[in-house]
Order: C-alpha cells, then sequence, then structure tokens
C-alpha cells in the first residue's frame, strides 16, 4: 500500500501559494534581458535621457508585454513559438487565428 501511494499528494499536504501576472521587470527578465531595467532604473535615478532610438526600443518592448501580458503560460507560449497568434487566443481555431494575426501585426509594428 505505501509503495503505490507514494506520490499521492493528501490535501493537509498541500501548501497554498498566492500567485500573480509577472511585472515588466519580470517578463524581461523571462525574454532573457537582464540589461533593461537596471538601465531604466539608472536613467530615472540620475534624470537622464535615453535617446530616442533606445525610447522606441523600450516602447516597443513594452507594446510587447502589453499585449502578451505577464501570465507565465503565455509568456512561454511566446518564448517558445514567438508566435502572437499562438499566445493571443488559444481557444480559435487556426482558420480565425492567422487573417486575425495578419490584421493586427501592422497595428503593433507601426510605431516601432
Amino acid at each position: 500500500m505505501r509503495k503505490t501511494s507514494e506520490d499521492i499528494l493528501i490535501p493537509s499536504e498541500e501548501t497554498k501559494v498566492d500567485m500573480f501576472p509577472m511585472d515588466y521587470e519580470e517578463f524581461r527578465w523571462a525574454m532573457g534581458d537582464t540589461a533593461t531595467i537596471p538601465l531604466l532604473r539608472t536613467a530615472f535615478e540620475q534624470k537622464m535621457s535615453l535617446g530616442d532610438a533606445v525610447h522606441r526600443r523600450l516602447m516597443r518592448d513594452f507594446r510587447l508585454y502589453m499585449l502578451i501580458g505577464g501570465m507565465p503560460q503565455a509568456v512561454a507560449e511566446y518564448i517558445r513559438t514567438n508566435n502572437m497568434s499562438a499566445v493571443d487566443m488559444p481557444f480559435l481555431p487556426n482558420s480565425v487565428k492567422m487573417p486575425l494575426a495578419i490584421r493586427l501585426q501592422p497595428l503593433f509594428l507601426e510605431n516601432m
């Protein structure tokens, strides 16, 4: 009996953990970027401008965060596929997802 019930989790053994979506800093870490947040923090503390090119890149990255969201499963799917339609509406069939992704892509790219 002990051998077969060894891997069974008994409710009294559970640990409740409150989970929240990733914030922007955690999102950047998940994307493999460890430089952006310290750069932003330093620029903010020293009240220095980062220039237009850096600002555009940072805003593009922030829009990506806003589109994907901070839910770990969505972020992991985007990292795995690099495909917004795989993240956006997983419950829709591909015949609907692809045309929608193609229509939304110019909205995302126009401000890069």
